[in-house]
């Protein structure tokens, strides 16, 4: 991704418009694609997270259990 900075961009920028706004547009692109990939990576962690108590539930309830069996 290239990044297009305002003191950066050439004086006669505006001789070729479509170039930086194909740039800006592809920057754009990728950024939305980006945040999809993070979107989906804390939805994968949320499940892992829930799965997780619950399994720490059932090993606490499996604990109880045992120490109350004479």
């Amino acid at each position: 991704m290239t990044i297009i900075r305002p003191d950066s961009m050439p004086r006669l920028w505006w001789l070729v418009p479509w170039a930086y706004a194909r740039q800006l547009h592809r920057n754009a692109n990728a950024l939305r694609a980006l945040s999809d990939r993070l979107d989906e990576a804390v939805g994968l962690q949320e499940r892992i997270i829930a799965d997780q108590s619950k399994e720490i539930a059932n090993l606490r309830r499996q604990l109880e259990a045992t120490r109350t069996q004479p």
